[in-house]
C-alpha cells in the first residue's frame, strides 16, 4: 500500500498549470485530504495574492478526483 503523502500526479490526469493539488494526504472510504499551495503566477491567484472563486471549485473537483483515484489504485 502506498504511503501517504502521496504525490498526486499518480492519481490525476490533470498536469500544470491545471493541476493544483500537490499531493494526497490521507484517504478512507468515505474522506479524504489533500494538500495544495496556488503558487505566484498560478492562472487561479490574482494580483492580490487571492484566488479566483473557481478554483475553490476545482480544487474540490481535484480533492474528490484524488480520493477515488487513491480508492480505485487500491482496488486494482
Amino acid at each position: 500500500m502506498p504511503t501517504f503523502p502521496m504525490p498526486i500526479e499518480r492519481l490525476l490526469p490533470q498536469r500544470p498549470p491545471m493541476l493544483l493539488l500537490d499531493r494526497l494526504l490521507s484517504c478512507t472510504p468515505t474522506e479524504g485530504a489533500a494538500d495544495a499551495l496556488v503558487a505566484p503566477g498560478n492562472l487561479f491567484r490574482l494580483p492580490d495574492e487571492s484566488i479566483h472563486a473557481a478554483a475553490l471549485f476545482e480544487l474540490m473537483a481535484q480533492a474528490y478526483a484524488a480520493v477515488h483515484g487513491y480508492q480505485n489504485h487500491l482496488a486494482g
